[in-house]
């Protein structure tokens, strides 16, 4: 691409190019599987109804791989957090994720009760968001029935 690796590897980009680079294949399966359901002559029938290529995809595509964007955003925000390697060995340790912030607080400072308590507040966070999935999945399941 052109890019100097000895200039890219202290720094922000590197960090999201590699965590997009480790992250990228958990989310693109459960998108692939909810599209893979969704019958081909939908399309056809909304080019049929009039609708252009973009009203398809947001119409028709987006919201019947909704079940698949829900996951993926829950596969990939959960393991982020705790994400401590990538960015020491890439950023440097300038910007510090929540995971270095635990890790820094365990292993340098030593204060093991504000490490528990941060991870606690991180726990929490994954499970308010995989409760807000599940409602999601839910509320989705309500309409559809209805």
């Amino acid at each position: 691409m052109g890019i100097d690796a000895t200039s890219l590897v202290p720094s922000q980009l590197a960090v999201t190019l590699s965590l997009l680079y480790a992250f990228l294949p958990v989310a693109v399966f459960p998108i692939y599987a909810s599209l893979r359901a969704v019958d081909p002559a939908l399309r056809e029938a909304a080019s049929d109804l009039g609708a252009t290529a973009v009203q398809t995809h947001l119409r028709v595509f987006i919201p019947l791989a909704t079940p698949g964007i829900v996951s993926a955003v829950v596969l990939t925000f959960v393991p982020t957090l705790g994400v401590f390697v990538i960015p020491v060995l890439l950023g440097g340790g300038k910007d510090p994720l929540v995971g270095n912030l635990i890790v820094t607080l365990f292993t340098e400072f030593r204060n093991e009760p504000l490490g528990a308590a941060l991870s606690m507040v991180v726990l929490a966070l994954m499970l308010l968001t995989i409760v807000v999935a599940a409602l999601l999945a839910r509320l989705r399941t309500s309409r559809k029935a209805s």
